[in-house]
């Protein structure tokens, strides 16, 4: 009996060892970051997939400022505020502005061309490689947008497309092609909601 309690003990412990190791193997500490924990200061992850046209896409950080735009063909708010960010990269691209946009998730390659045909945009369109994503936090929310400087390090990130965080996103872009600090963060009464202006 007391063998039999023994083993058990032991299995015990070794089930509690490998538990407690794959919890830390799961922290930033090990490299694994949990979603939406990319933050200010960071440095960007990379970001390499395919353009609608089949091209190849390395996404370099040469920019004074470059806008990273997580969407989906099924994501209402992400039409909305890809309309607004492609007012700003007309307006700003040959100020140093890089704005891309990724499409989070598998997507036919007909569904992308019919939903660009309704909603064009022209900054650069991206299905990333599948490992992107999860270097990018996991992708959880929808749309998720991120302004970097320069240098490649996160200034800030935007989660959702309401009319005032939009805003926000657009102050932020001109004052780090500026060089001036970004404005306050906007967090909105409801956030995710889909705009329509």
């Amino acid at each position: 009996m007391i063998e039999f309690r023994q083993r058990r003990h032991r299995a015990w412990l070794v089930l509690s060892a490998l538990a407690l190791l794959l919890v830390a193997l799961g922290t930033p500490a090990f490299g694994k970051r949990p979603a939406l924990a990319l933050a200010h200061g960071d440095p960007a992850p990379g970001l390499r997939g395919t353009q609608p046209d089949d091209s190849y896409f390395d996404l370099q950080y040469k920019s004074k400022a470059t806008v990273v735009n997580f969407w989906a063909t099924w994501c209402e708010p992400c039409r909305g505020e890809m309309a607004k960010l492609d007012e700003l990269y007309r307006r700003r691209a040959a100020d140093g502005l890089q704005i891309v946009g990724v499409h989070a998730g598998h997507v036919e390659k007909s569904v992308l061309g019919e939903f660009l045909r309704a909603v064009p945009v022209t900054y650069p369109i991206v299905v990333p490689e599948a490992r992107y994503l999860d270097e990018w936090g996991g992708v959880a929310v929808l749309p998720l947008t991120f302004l970097m400087d320069g240098e490649g390090k996160i200034l800030r990130r935007y989660i959702g497309a309401t009319p005032e965080q939009i805003a926000g996103l657009v102050a932020d872009v001109e004052a780090a092609l500026a060089g001036t600090e970004l404005g306050p963060v906007i967090i909105p009464d409801k956030p995710f909601v889909a705009t329509d202006d």
